[in-house]
């Protein structure tokens, strides 16, 4: 019991205490995270349209490498719309 009343005034001790009190009530006030900016997500339909203008062109499907191919592609170009953008070009 002494030992403890001893740690109990023990200034460190007491900073982490109150450091810990302080960063779950951050946690608990703060909410969820906002989902990042700079998130590229592709839905499905998008890759059925990649598909069907691939077809329209070729008159055949995309192989799964060449769909891959139109994938990274879209992807690319979305970045370099958003750099545009953040530079101010676009």
């Amino acid at each position: 019991m002494k030992d403890l009343m001893r740690l109990l005034r023990e200034p460190l001790f007491q900073f982490l205490i109150i450091g810990g009190l302080l960063f779950v009530l951050y946690t608990v006030v703060s909410g969820p995270a906002p989902e990042p900016v700079n998130r590229i997500v592709i839905e499905p339909e998008r890759v059925a349209q990649l598909a069907a203008s691939y077809e329209a062109v070729w008159r055949r499907p995309p192989s799964d490498d060449e769909l891959n191919a139109l994938i990274e592609s879209f992807v690319r170009e979305e970045i370099y719309y958003r750099e545009a953008l953040a530079l101010g070009l676009a």
